[in-house]
């Protein structure tokens, strides 16, 4: 139908039947060239820790190297893809969210470094980030602060946890 809702002249149709294959054809060239395995690619590059930090630690933490004063005694929450790690005792999830729990209850003098090994999913590390806040309420109750692990391992060559 043309656009005054009667038939298509025959100029009309003529119109739509080489528009139509070559939007097609536009199509098969952009998959075929690969754009989008390589859009999913480097989206899959984007989501990891170290490339980005996944968006950086909420606002309320304190930044990085402030242990050295408020955060002298800390709890040590290392993360990795497949294992996570609270004061050099490997730990599963739910455990993990146990010890968080007693962490709340802690001095507010006593707090927390994340430490993520790079690799992690930025799915993996926001809701790690979630968890930690929503049970700490980091930064209104608890000192959070967050590394990446080579950067940790250069600033405390030396592990100091309570």
């Amino acid at each position: 139908m043309s656009a005054m809702g009667g038939k298509l002249s025959f100029r009309e149709y003529a119109d739509e039947v080489r528009i139509l294959p070559l939007a097609g054809c536009i199509i098969g060239a952009l998959t075929a060239v690969g754009c989008t395995s390589s859009h999913a690619q480097a989206e899959r590059s984007i989501s990891t820790y170290k490339v980005n930090r996944c968006g950086g630690s909420p606002r309320s933490w304190a930044p990085r190297g402030s242990e050295f004063g408020e955060l002298l005694l800390h709890d040590r929450l290392e993360v990795a893809p497949n294992h996570f790690i609270w004061n050099e005792t490997p730990v599963s999830r739910t455990s993990l969210h146990h010890r968080l729990l007693v962490a709340r209850h802690m001095p507010s003098n006593v707090g927390l470094q994340l430490i993520f090994s790079g690799a992690d999913d930025c799915r993996l590390v926001r809701s790690i980030r979630q968890e930690v806040d929503d049970t700490l309420r980091c930064g209104r109750d608890h000192k959070c602060v967050e590394y990446l692990a080579g950067e940790h391992r250069r600033d405390f060559p030396v592990r100091v946890s309570r």
